[in-house]
């Protein structure tokens, strides 16, 4: 019962790394940017849509992957370091 309450306090704890919150900033800076440009010259640059596209998938990739270390992704539980 202990080591329910001891992972549960440790989950509560926890926090996204840096690099997901710089990947959040630079999301809705982009998404910013691109919406004041595409409003001011009425017309979609494609390239500006899927850069970002890309960025906003990525960080949502990264953060899903981080939340859940055991599946298969980049983070693995059994190459960190416990």
């Amino acid at each position: 019962m202990i080591a329910i309450a001891t992972a549960r306090t440790a989950a509560l704890e926890g926090h996204p790394p840096i690099p997901l919150w710089v990947m959040l900033d630079l999301t809705v800076v982009a998404s910013s940017v691109l919406a004041s440009s595409m409003a001011r010259s009425g017309t979609r640059r494609w390239v500006h849509v899927v850069a970002f596209s890309l960025l906003l998938g990525t960080f949502v990739y990264a953060t899903v992957d981080f939340e859940y270390p055991r599946t298969p992704g980049f983070i693995r539980a059994d190459k960190m370091l416990v």
